[in-house]
């Protein structure tokens, strides 16, 4: 691997990482820190080694948030039998919308073709339906997300072209 120009042996570093750790914690009784290197430098270690690992989880986060929020108000959902079916439109619904789909189109189709007695509910799933249906995926905001990708590129363009700036003077 390189950084800076230099190259770097990822084991070596992570090596002198965890040297300078116990040297800079050396006396202290802090079992919090102990624990924090007994638990977590496995996963560092794999973070750093899988550059396709996220380095924290706000996806997921972001997602089961609306499932929390929502656990009040489902309290009250009406009888018994009604919980176990308003979380099946739930997970349809997440699931529609995690695919992009106009999640209106997708339910109503959905639902005419349970109507009418179609059993092949391959073709009913999200990924599928979205093949079979490419006008139906949601357009709007995507200026959005392209634009917050931009800026997130550019703002990785100028970190890294400062580091280069400063490697130089060194």
């Amino acid at each position: 691997m390189s950084l800076n120009g230099a190259s770097v042996d990822l084991n070596n570093a992570l090596k002198t990482v965890r040297l300078a750790w116990e040297d800079a914690r050396e006396g202290w009784d802090d079992p919090v820190s102990q624990s924090f290197e007994e638990h977590q430098w496995e996963p560092l270690t794999n973070y750093i080694h899988e550059g396709r690992l996220p380095i924290d989880n706000n996806a997921t986060e972001r997602d089961l948030r609306a499932l929390t929020v929502g656990r009040n108000n489902w309290l009250f959902i009406g009888s018994h039998e009604a919980g176990p079916r308003a979380a099946i439109l739930y997970t349809v619904v997440a699931s529609a919308a995690r695919h992009n789909l106009d999640i209106w189109a997708y339910l109503r189709e959905v639902m005419e073709r349970l109507a009418r007695g179609e059993n092949d509910l391959a073709t009913l799933l999200p990924d599928a339906w979205a093949t079979s249906h490419p006008t139906s995926l949601r357009s709007y905001r995507a200026h959005e997300r392209e634009a917050s990708a931009a800026a997130k590129r550019a703002r990785r363009d100028r970190r890294r072209a400062l580091e280069r700036v400063q490697a130089k003077h060194r």
